[in-house]
């Protein structure tokens, strides 16, 4: 059964407050990410925004300012970074999120998490085609369709 996307916020929403009065959110990381995940789609940016805030132990007005190209914080979990990495994008800073996961996908090769890896190139290809403002090259052609088989080899 399929809900209003306002409505299966609030029930998520709801949820996760009673979980998290009970299990820590870093041991429900799957659910919290998929929160972040329907806030995001749904424009509810500054819900995500907190809610990677709580995740990344980090200021909520601070997470998207916070356009250098440092990796966000070597401790957190690898898929947060790449939910941050994905809000960035969703919140208007493109040219800073497409080379925050540019940077992350090289720092993701030596991980075992290839689900994660085949992910981040997937989503690499996706905004090095987005970025382009003006005609394909062969340059650009060959990188994003690099992009794209690399994606396919860490399924």
């Amino acid at each position: 059964h399929k809900f209003e996307p306002h409505i299966e916020l609030f029930i998520w929403q709801n949820l996760l407050a009673v979980h998290s009065l009970i299990i820590p959110p870093h041991e429900e990381l799957d659910m919290w990410l998929k929160f972040v995940g329907l806030c995001r789609k749904g424009g509810r940016i500054a819900l995500a925004q907190k809610t990677i805030a709580m995740l990344l132990g980090k200021d909520p007005a601070s997470i998207i300012s916070n356009t250098n190209n440092n990796i966000t914080p070597h401790n957190a979990h690898p898929r947060v970074n790449f939910s941050y990495i994905k809000l960035m994008w969703s919140a208007g800073a493109k040219p800073a999120a497409y080379e925050k996961l540019r940077l992350f996908v090289r720092a993701l090769q030596d991980s075992d998490d290839m689900a994660l890896l085949g992910r981040t190139y997937l989503k690499l290809g996706e905004w090095q085609r987005a970025m382009r403002t003006d005609t394909f090259d062969d340059t650009s052609i060959a990188q994003i369709m690099s992009s794209f088989r690399s994606a396919t080899e860490c399924e």
